[in-house]
């Protein structure tokens, strides 16, 4: 079992968007909004409402994501062939995790 404290610790925002580097990793024209934290991407709306609250998600090869959705009690894990011809992108799978929130918010949302 993980120590409660140590996912508080690993999920904490580190590096804030507005301070990723090269600006283009910012991620504003595609609207997804994860700064950094220990080896996870960490949600960084200004806003911190809604179903994206506290959400941190982990970025693996040609596609490959898990995020954590405590807003919502909800974990999406998104797996890909590696050595595959389909990656999917970034964009992509914000588009597809966005689309998992609508339709959960549909029925209640926080």
């Amino acid at each position: 079992m993980v120590a409660s404290d140590w996912i508080k610790t690993i999920t904490t925002l580190i590096t804030p968007v507005d301070d990723m580097n090269p600006p283009s990793a910012r991620g504003y024209a595609s609207g997804t909004l994860w700064g950094y934290g220990y080896m996870w991407w960490i949600w960084d709306d200004h806003n911190r409402v809604g179903p994206l609250q506290g959400a941190y998600t982990g970025i693996g090869a040609v596609g490959q994501y898990i995020t954590v959705l405590p807003a919502l009690d909800l974990v999406i894990a998104h797996k890909t062939v590696p050595g595959g011809s389909r990656g999917v992108t970034g964009s992509q799978y914000h588009t597809a995790l966005m689309q998992v929130i609508n339709a959960r918010c549909a029925r209640a949302c926080p």
